[in-house]
């Protein structure tokens, strides 16, 4: 190699050196700035109080010594909140909380309900035909499937409503919770509920945004076994399959956040917890675990794909609307595009598309082409929307498998007048709902203090201790008159051997 080759080569890894060292700068001085507009925002964040710090003893996935039943894992739940009650009392003898924060009104709702609902909650018929695990959504509690729960019930299901680690106590729960965890949790209740209503008789699967993904995880990594825990059907609310890309650096507080001067670092929201069943204040960490649990599901639904059994996936009801600003909606329609199974389907939400009131409505806020016009899917697809635009009517049109028409069914159903959309944290509750529901519709024996569902406040801004938009938030969903004839019907098939294979025989046709 000549002097001025080697001299050439020099250069070009000297220049090549002197932009990496530039990149690796800037890179530098990004991270830092966002760090630093990090901490700044946390130090803007209210103050923090007892409550938003972890109560000791929660379950985790390791056992010193062996592995964990069920029952352990309800011993370690009845101590948990023994130790919060212990907790509560010192915060009321200190005169911390509000008269409607959560732990000052919750026994009265509860006392309504009869049921301590932010706990795990068994429901059992006499005789079982069916066995059925319900999984809640990050920050909620087994409260937001209560519906779900009391129609499988009715249908001689036993149900188990499963509180996850880190839920229902309080919000510091989740600073340190674990996706592992949750997932360790959901398969003990699963061979509970196995146990408990027998092997020979179908087992259903439901999950609500975070508890969707769960489902959707565990009936992948459980298809094609042989120890018959895998559900015969999943069904999913709001399933949390996507969430935003930048979730992946949440985790990044734990940088700065272990020194007391920035432990607000830890929050992405700190907020006045006046819900009985949902924290109000919102943990980074939980934010790093959803997004590390959407991985997991991407990973187990490749792994099926590769293998070629993708097809043997377990039927998967999904409802879902088109416009969710917690998770992705177009995430709930890829999955749905993937699947073989033409006994799953996709039932989704549109926006109201009523002529009076669509002008008020964003660019885009309607159903995607991917949806009305995938004649490629290999599963069903529903569309709940108006009849026409001069209609509050609502119907269901049906796509079926490699058929590029819907057919249109009458639901009976129409958009309430001053209702644009269904929102992510509606869709699993019923109008009537004592907590969440319409105050006009609401049974006033079921609930002691205050409805949630449709506080219609005015006055200045910055008057109220909760968020103006918080409160305009839709909190029930009034067409859950479809999402429950769905589920018997789903259910009923599956009790009934002979109308299942009438109805499969029927598909393929």
């Amino acid at each position: 190699m000549d002097s001025m080759t080697r001299e050439c080569l020099s250069g070009k890894a000297g220049f090549l050196k002197r932009w990496a060292k530039r990149a690796g700068l800037i890179v530098a001085a990004v991270l830092i700035t966002m760090l630093v507009l990090s901490l700044h925002r946390a130090r803007k964040l209210p103050a923090l109080e007892p409550w938003h710090e972890p109560l000791s003893g929660e379950f985790t996935r390791w056992k010193p010594g062996g592995d964990y039943s069920f029952e352990d894992y309800l011993e370690l739940e009845d101590k948990l909140f023994v130790r919060l009650k212990e907790e509560i009392g010192n915060w009321e003898e200190q005169a911390l909380m509000h008269p409607l924060h959560r732990f000052g009104w919750q026994d009265k709702a509860r006392t309504g309900l009869g049921i301590d609902w932010n706990r795990t909650v068994e429901l059992e018929p006499e005789s079982p035909r069916g066995a059925a695990v319900l999984v809640h959504g990050l920050s909620d509690s087994p409260y937001s499937l209560r519906a779900v729960a009391e129609i499988l019930v009715e249908m001689d299901c036993y149900v188990l409503c499963l509180r996850l680690p880190g839920h229902g106590t309080q919000p510091g729960g989740l600073l340190n919770a674990h996706w592992k965890d949750w997932q360790a949790a959901l398969r003990l209740a699963v061979s509970h509920a196995r146990e408990k209503a027998g092997s020979d008789v179908p087992l259903f699967l439901g999950g609500y945004s975070m508890g969707g993904a769960l489902a959707v995880e565990y009936a992948a990594t459980a298809t094609g076994g042989e120890d018959r825990l895998e559900p015969d059907a999943v069904f999913l609310f709001s399933p949390a399959l996507g969430v935003t890309p930048m979730a992946f650096m949440a985790d990044w507080h734990r940088v700065l956040s272990w020194i007391p001067a920035f432990e607000k670092n830890r929050w992405q929201d700190i907020g006045f917890e006046y819900d009985p069943y949902k924290y109000n204040s919102f943990t980074k960490n939980s934010a790093y675990q959803i997004y590390r649990l959407t991985k997991e599901v991407e990973k187990a639904l490749r792994v099926l794909e590769k293998k070629g059994r993708i097809g043997e996936l377990p039927p998967l009801l999904s409802f879902q609307s088109t416009v969710d600003s917690t998770v992705s909606a177009p995430a709930v329609a890829r999955l749905h595009a993937r699947l073989r199974n033409p006994d799953s389907e996709l039932v989704l939400f549109d926006t109201n598309q009523y002529s009076a009131v669509r002008e008020f409505l964003r660019a885009g806020a309607r159903a995607w082409d991917g949806v009305e016009g995938g004649a490629e899917w290999r599963s069903r697809r529903t569309l709940m929307t108006n009849r026409d635009p001069g209609s509050r009517e609502v119907v269901a049109q049906t796509w079926r498998p490699g058929e590029a028409h819907p057919v249109a069914e009458e639901t009976g159903l129409a958009w309430p007048p001053e209702v644009f959309s269904l929102s992510h944290v509606a869709l699993p509750f019923r109008v009537d709902d004592p907590v969440y529901g319409d105050p006009g519709l609401v049974d006033e024996r079921n609930v002691s203090v205050l409805t949630l569902g449709n506080l219609s406040l005015r006055g200045e801004r910055g008057l109220f201790l909760v968020p103006m938009n918080t409160l305009m938030r839709l909190r029930h969903n009034p067409f859950f008159p479809y999402v429950e004839q769905r589920l018997r019907s789903e259910v009923s098939l599956r009790l009934d051997g002979d109308k299942l294979l009438e109805a499969q025989n029927g598909r393929a046709r």
